[in-house]
């Protein structure tokens, strides 16, 4: 993913767990079981340092720790066949749905933090509603974003290059590499830049290493001479939409 990933447990429900034991279930899962403050047992599933599902009282805890990849999905869908509780989630549109299969109850938009009983009911819906408009909205603002970049590019036949008046949540790095956006968990600023469809070089720089480009100067066109020119426009908005679904958690 570029970034290591942050331990992102659910809320309250995980606040003062004592994890008493540890099994590996599969590549990059290990099931934790332990008891809250209060005494009562709990079971985890980790999805690298994320607790992507969490038994308690028989019902189960959902997250993806804001990680919306097709990984984390299926190990999602791994953990609901582990704990035997009913549907699996999927994806329409860049939005996840928690389908149960059970006759008579509609799939869902999937949140971090749904509830769910062994019964397929979704105990917390009301806060399903605003994750959707969210997304929808998110969507319509990347799409239009690279689709301005995209105009740009061939009308000056050039990416933009990263400058020192770019915006600072995306110029600035630590020694180790990381963003200042991502260092504070700051997603504010590239909401601004979508709003705005403000266009950046080191916001394209970062999509491209995000992307996993190992000279995302070559993919741009950024030569050393000046003479910039970009020829796989394709690669560069591929990258950008990308980035910014993976930083805004939106399901891609």
């Amino acid at each position: 993913m570029g970034t290591s990933r942050k331990d992102r447990r659910i809320g309250d429900l995980m606040s003062n767990t004592s994890y008493t034991s540890a099994k590996k279930i599969g590549h990059s899962r290990v099931l934790w079981t332990g008891q809250n403050v209060n005494g009562e047992p709990i079971t985890a599933i980790r999805y690298h340092d994320t607790d992507i599902a969490v038994q308690k009282d028989g019902l189960l805890w959902l997250t993806s720790g804001g990680w919306r990849t097709a990984t984390t999905k299926l190990n999602i869908n791994r953990a609901l066949d582990y704990f035997n509780y009913p549907g699996f989630i999927h994806q329409n549109r860049s939005i996840w749905y928690y389908d149960s299969r059970l006759k008579g109850i509609d799939p869902y938009i999937f949140f971090d933090g749904m509830i769910i009983d062994h019964a397929g009911n979704i105990r917390n819906p009301s806060l399903g509603t605003s994750e959707q408009e969210r997304i929808q909205k998110t969507v319509k603002q990347i799409n239009n974003y690279c689709r301005v970049l995209r105009e740009q590019i061939r009308r000056d036949g050039r990416v933009p290059r990263p400058t020192n008046g770019d915006c600072w949540g995306c110029l600035l790095r630590t020694e180790s590499g990381s963003t200042m956006g991502d260092v504070f968990g700051d997603t504010e600023h590239l909401v601004l830049h979508l709003k705005e469809k403000y266009i950046h070089g080191s916001l394209i720089l970062n999509a491209l290493e995000h992307a996993g480009y190992k000279y995302p100067a070559l993919i741009a066109g950024w030569f050393i001479d000046g003479s910039d020119h970009c020829v796989d426009d394709d690669s560069v908005i591929r990258a950008v939409r990308r980035y910014l679904k993976d930083k805004l958690h939106i399901g891609r």
